[in-house]
């Protein structure tokens, strides 16, 4: 226990000992989940040390204002000079499933990466387990230089004591802002961790980035980060939009030419090839390639912007899509873009490409393994799998009912990989995407040498599952792999409602209103001549309940255009308000609350539509009155 230790909160829990260790274990393994400020962490010790009575204290009194990531040495050093017996390395997952009297403790020395390295320096932070008290201690870096360390500057005590997780610190310690982060965000998350984990099936560890240094990522990510977010900037004009304008507001990402959310689209873009570039160092370490910088090729590469940012890094590269973008012209001549429909066959082969690359290939995703073996026997390819497709381009249907069908469709794409003849590894990115895992192929299993034979067993696994799903073999010496493959069109679909016949939505917009209106809420609202009035606000519906109600051939035809009547519903926002699933009639605006012009020049459906007309004077309405 902490020295002069105080409650700094409690938490009840039904977890065990052995579930609150693998809790404890995940936030000390990765504490990114939690702390927002984090990039990661390195561990750079791990050791048992025999129970010593002065060892917290002596933790506590430590000078670390010169440490570095070397000082793992220096700390072993410093214990074994204060007669703190050290055991020999240590695994936590092992030290806590162990049956532990007390014969030892596990320490633990890790580096933490902070997300913004212009306002957090690198911490280094010791962790003691308990193993038989049920606690563990952190103690982080308490160097005063001037940018702060990204590390709780003070110590603090987890415990699982009668049912409850606790969390102690000292007395001095109770109001810090970090305390209170603590109390708020820590807490909380190691209770729901504690009482949902299932030791034994799951690892402790949410690992990611385990084939780069994530030192070395999170250092190369933030300085792309800078240098493309700021070009990206560029291209993008001063305008705002009159409903969400204010003025104290800067609006970086203000206007864009293509419907992927910039955010999303510049961060993902800039991980991934952060990623890549460091998997490639890697290669041309281990290969000897010197100097030379490797040559890939983008199927179906989208927007562009990976190609542009591997272009710019010195990779010479081509990005292919079945359709341009209009971001397309906004990049230099150096980044290479083709529009180009890749159909997996002898055609479809690039000989001259050192890697091959399917970020979020969709129908191409299956195929790219194939792509690879058979371009060329040193073609390596990095592989992003997003939605689930089949050879023959048709949705992939779960054969595993035990697991979810994205989880079924990773053992699926890995299983084409290794009939591929690659051994590949699985990682995890970071990106803002719940689809993260991705496989590399960079080097093939020596029987993979014989090409003749692995192309046959190729083409016998393509084969059976085009059997499976009860495809036509549609093969030929000529066309090679598969002709039944459908590619996706070279025009986008739009299913956003907009292409809806116009009296289907106005029939469908009419039945929701009486839908509502049915659900009589009066509000009373003053006349125009000063007299007061009731007004039928409508009652508010879960979505499905108003689903329900309506006829089941306008839902047909508007599920073939959109995502369903939601999106319709949020496209007539003037009319209808949207939100956690259901819906209401929305009050008439006032021109006072709508920044800009543009509403006046649509007409109040209110006014039209409304049994009640609408509740504002021609004047304050944010609609025109026809």
């Amino acid at each position: 226990m902490l020295k002069d230790a105080t409650l700094l909160s409690s938490s009840p829990t039904t977890a065990t000992r052995e579930q609150f260790w693998w809790a404890a274990a995940l936030w000390h393994n990765s504490p990114h989940l939690v702390n927002r400020r984090l990039y990661g962490s390195i561990l750079l010790l791990s050791v048992r040390v025999v129970p010593h009575p002065d060892l917290l204290s002596l933790l506590t009194e430590l000078d670390t204002s010169g440490w570095s990531e070397a000082s793992r040495d220096a700390l072993v050093t410093q214990l074994k000079q204060a007669g703190v017996e050290v055991l020999g390395t240590s695994d936590l997952v092992l030290d806590g499933a162990a049956t532990n009297t007390g014969t030892f403790l596990t320490l633990t020395l890790k580096l933490l990466l902070p997300r913004n390295n212009d306002k957090f320096a690198e911490g280094l932070e010791v962790a003691l387990f308990d193993w038989a008290a049920g606690q563990v201690t952190f103690l982080g870096d308490r160097s005063g230089a001037e940018v702060p360390s990204v590390c709780v500057s003070f110590p603090y005590s987890l415990h699982l004591e009668d049912g409850n997780i606790t969390v102690y610190v000292r007395e001095a310690s109770l109001e810090e802002r970090s305390a209170i982060w603590l109390k708020e965000h820590l807490l909380p998350r190691l209770v729901r961790w504690a009482d949902s984990a299932t030791p034994g099936h799951s690892s402790p560890s949410a690992t990611s980035l385990s084939l780069v240094p994530v030192q070395e990522y999170n250092t190369l990510y933030q300085h792309l980060k800078k240098k493309y977010g700021k070009e990206m900037v560029k291209i993008w004009s001063e305008v705002t939009d009159p409903h969400n304008y204010r003025p104290s507001q800067v609006m970086l990402f203000q206007i864009w030419p293509e419907v992927t959310d910039p955010h999303k689209f510049v961060y993902e873009d800039v991980a991934i090839a952060t990623y890549l570039l460091l998997v490639w160092k890697k290669e041309r370490e281990h290969k000897g390639l010197s100097d030379r910088k490797q040559y890939f090729v983008d199927l179906g590469c989208g927007n562009g912007l990976l190609v542009h940012i591997l272009t710019q890094e010195g990779h010479p590269g081509l990005g292919l899509d079945v359709r341009r973008r209009r971001i397309w012209d906004m990049y230099p001549s150096s980044t290479k873009l083709e529009v180009r429909t890749i159909t997996p066959c002898a055609s479809s082969l690039f000989p001259q490409a050192d890697w091959l690359i399917g970020n979020h290939s969709d129908e191409l995703t299956p195929w790219l393994p194939v792509i690879a073996a058979r371009s060329s026997p040193s073609c390596c390819f990095f592989l992003l799998p997003c939605c689930a497709y089949e050879f023959d381009g048709s949705k992939y249907q779960r054969e595993n009912s035990s697991c979810s069908l994205y989880s079924d469709y990773m053992s699926y794409v890995l299983s084409i990989c290794e009939v591929c003849g690659f051994t590949t590894s699985v990682d995890r990115l970071r990106i803002p995407s719940t689809k993260r895992i991705c496989f590399i192929g960079y080097e093939r299993r020596s029987d993979a040498d014989r090409a003749e034979k692995t192309g046959r067993t190729i083409q016998e696994f393509i084969d059976s599952r085009g059997s499976k799903n009860k495809v036509k073999n549609g093969l030929t010496s000529s066309e090679g792999y598969w002709s039944e493959f459908k590619p996706r069109e070279d025009k986008e679909v739009v299913r956003n409602c907009t292409q809806l016949d116009k009296s289907l939505l106005e029939d469908i917009v009419s039945l929701v209103s009486r839908i509502l209106l049915n659900k009589h809420r009066n509000i009373s609202v003053a006349s125009i001549d000063g007299e007061e009035r009731m007004w039928n606000a409508g009652g508010c519906l879960m979505l499905n309940e108003v689903a329900k109600a309506l006829p089941r051939e306008k839902l047909k035809h508007l599920k073939k255009q959109c995502s369903g009547l939601q999106t319709l519903l949020k496209n007539h926002h003037w009319v209808f308000k949207v939100e956690k699933g259901t819906v209401q009639l929305r009050i008439p605006r006032r021109k006072s609350d709508i920044t800009g012009t543009v509403c006046r020049t649509k007409p109040c459906w209110f006014h039209v539509n409304h049994p009640d007309g609408c509740l504002l004077p021609d004047d304050d309405c944010a609609y025109q009155h026809l």
